[in-house]
């Protein structure tokens, strides 16, 4: 039968013990597992402290339920372990050890204690004789961990190595925290005052900040950080204490999400993670005690089947150790989820061996830490355990291939993407523009996106929850074409025959730019003015995204009007007045004859735009067309005035194919 009576090893017993006001030596012996004898206990603690401790001895059992997959470890062969004695000159009672690179950290009595394996020295993190530091975790030089204070109330410290700096983390006087653990820049702990069964707070050090993850009258307990800090496993435990299922919580783009990892009918507990995969171990089949992994992204979950009760795994790469325990009694082992391979670390019949952490170094050595009991009488030592990773073949996370994507830049608003992976069985997890990864199915992912630039990544999974770098790809999507502007030949403007004109436009795109800007000339281009009449003038333009526009111009080319008579000059009216033009280009040529057609078409007064009366004098100007007179080198038309009042008019007349409508001034008195 499992006993739920610590956090890690006894620690968490004697972690109680210390709020109910028991001093190292103030422990009993029970059949080879450190029971508090409650001696000498203060009265302000003692009734929490006590229902803490019945808690954490209370047996769970629940009804079997079977995992998606099991595996049956074959024994892998010796491995050379180097067997250390850690801090072999102080002595005590050391326990909960734990360990990063060559830094083991672990509790020696009622402080906390810093190992170098390399150097072989020891040293204690300085506090008041009035004070005791239980229960730490180390990372990179960076040492968390719960401190009583004189008044019972328990604060979470950070002691640097490196400056000999001791921190509290978010100071709550009053406040009782514990189970301090640190990944990366991520703290994390349980406050007990936030609710009848505490709850889960993260501490961002950069910021200073704390998140609270849990809210519930559930029991939070026991959580774990990947090394990275930006994943997170706990215990949630019905309030009755009776069944706990594996919460997990992920860190992404500075926001956590928190989900159930596993919540089998079953009872699990002592949860541990490397970021891609979550250990535990749970009292299915029937009760025997078996370890299970799944990844943090979902999916299958594995039991590891071996005989015995097999209890509190921890995870590095792909190696777990984990104890497994007959009569009471605890041996540490290892299994290699890669080989499927499992390895016998401790055997000592006689002594309890009680499993807290492992490293794993970048040169591929594994670094086991545990507290085991001593001869003769109820102290604990620690040790550490150094060997080679034996894996031979070591996890190459997949490598996924983006096999097609939108083209880039694209002046579409839907973007498919599929991928790829030579390893079989993988799951992908898809991000677009930087979102938190999300499964993604392995046939594609289709987005619908707005203008702008976007960045499509995917990440492979493989099965044993090692995630990939991704693969990402960039696009632009453009939607919206070229805008245009002619500024010459103006729209609806008039340019006199023979004049300069030439082409001036632009193209301009605020996507991704033009690509190309034409019209019917060149920009800067002289347009042709030879002949008159109505004209047009076309841009085309496209951007670099494939969108195209188009914009057209009308114009006119027109004749200038060159007058015979003096226009200043009155006639009465009644008589005859006639009205001798000629049409000239820009420089005052005169381009008249007889193959352009002038014909007459309105009299109206200049001052009021009235019309007035259209009529030739005689039979020259049959249909009001000009007479062409050679001799003149021009045109004229007899423009009858019969009931003309006294005023200035004009005579507006068409020529040939000009569009414009043109005048000719006269005065009647």
């Amino acid at each position: 039968m499992k006993a739920k009576a610590r956090e890690s090893g006894i620690s968490f017993v004697r972690f109680l013990a210390a709020l109910a006001g028991l001093r190292p030596g103030e422990f009993g012996a029970t059949s080879g597992q450190k029971k508090p004898c409650l001696r000498g206990i203060r009265p302000a603690a003692a009734s929490a402290a006590l229902a803490l401790l019945l808690l954490a001895a209370t047996a769970l059992w629940t009804r079997p339920a079977l995992a998606q997959t099991v595996l049956t470890p074959q024994p892998g062969p010796a491995l050379a372990i180097t067997s250390v004695p850690v801090n072999t000159i102080y002595p005590g009672d050391h326990y909960d050890p734990h360990v990063d690179g060559n830094w083991v950290v672990y509790t020696s009595d009622i402080e906390i204690h810093y190992y170098d394996l390399g150097t072989g020295t020891d040293a204690g993190i300085p506090m008041d004789t009035s004070l005791q530091d239980l229960l730490s975790d180390v990372q990179g030089g960076r040492i968390v961990y719960s401190r009583v204070l004189p008044d019972g109330t328990v604060a979470i410290m950070l002691f640097d190595i490196t400056s000999g700096t001791r921190t509290e983390i978010d100071p709550q006087p009053g406040h009782t925290r514990f189970s301090a653990k640190i990944g990366g820049d991520t703290i994390v702990y349980v406050d007990s005052n936030l609710a009848t069964g505490g709850e889960v707070i993260v501490y961002d050090l950069p910021t200073k900040t704390p998140t609270r993850l849990t809210n519930d009258l559930e029991i939070d307990q026991n959580p774990r950080l990947s090394r990275d800090g930006n994943t997170l496993v706990w215990e949630h435990c019905q309030s009755t204490g009776t069944l706990c299922d594996i919460w997990q919580a992920v860190k992404s783009n500075g926001t956590w999400t928190v989900s159930v990892a596993s919540n089998d009918p079953s009872h699990e507990e002592f949860p541990d993670t490397n970021g891609n995969l979550i250990v535990y171990d749970s009292d299915r089949p029937n009760g025997a005690g078996d370890i299970f992994y799944r990844p943090v992204s979902g999916g299958t979950e594995t039991q590891i089947q071996l005989p015995g009760i097999q209890i509190n795994p921890k995870i590095a790469g792909s190696y777990v150790v984990f104890e497994s325990r007959n009569g009471g009694l605890g041996d540490i082992f290892l299994y290699d989820i890669l080989a499927n391979q499992f390895y016998n670390l401790t055997n000592t019949s006689s002594l309890n061996e009680e499993l807290d952490t492992l490293t794993l170094l970048p040169s591929g050595e594994v670094i086991v830490v545990y507290d085991s009991d001593e001869h003769g009488t109820t102290n604990r030592s620690v040790h550490a355990l150094r060997f080679m990773g034996p894996s031979s073949a070591p996890n190459q996370p997949p490598a996924p291939a983006i096999v097609s994507s939108p083209a880039n830049p694209t002046n579409l608003a839907s973007a498919y993407f599929t991928y790829s992976d030579s390893e079989s069985g993988v799951t992908f997890q898809c991000s677009l523009d930087g979102q938190a990864f999300s499964p993604c199915a392995s046939s594609g992912v289709n987005y619908t996106v707005a203008d702008g630039s976007h960045t499509f990544a995917v990440k492979a999974v493989d099965s044993l929850g090692t995630a990939s770098v991704p693969a990402s790809d960039a696009w632009v999507v453009d939607t919206v074409p070229p805008s245009i502007s002619i500024v010459a030949p103006a729209n609806n403007a008039s340019y006199v025959l023979n004049s300069s004109l030439h082409a001036t436009y632009s193209c301009t795109d605020s996507g991704t730019g033009v690509a190309a800007c034409a019209g019917t000339a060149a920009n800067g281009a002289a347009i042709s003015t030879a002949s008159a009449g109505a004209m047009s003038f076309t841009v085309n333009a496209s951007d670099n995204a494939g969108n195209t526009a188009s914009q057209s111009v009308s114009y006119a080319i027109s004749y200038n009007v060159c007058l015979l008579y003096d226009p200043t000059k009155a006639r009465k009216s009644g008589s005859t007045y006639p009205i001798q033009i000629q049409l000239c280009d820009a420089a005052g040529h005169n381009v008249s004859s007889s193959g352009i057609i002038v014909q007459a078409l309105s009299v109206t007064r200049l001052t009021t735009n009235a019309p007035g009366v259209l009529d030739d004098a005689g039979n020259s100007n049959p249909d009001f067309d000009f007479r062409y007179d050679s001799g003149l080198g021009g045109y004229i038309f007899n423009l009858k005035t019969t009931g003309f009042s006294t005023g200035t008019y004009n005579l507006n007349f068409s020529a040939g194919s000009d569009p414009v409508v043109h005048s000719a001034p006269f005065q009647i008195k």
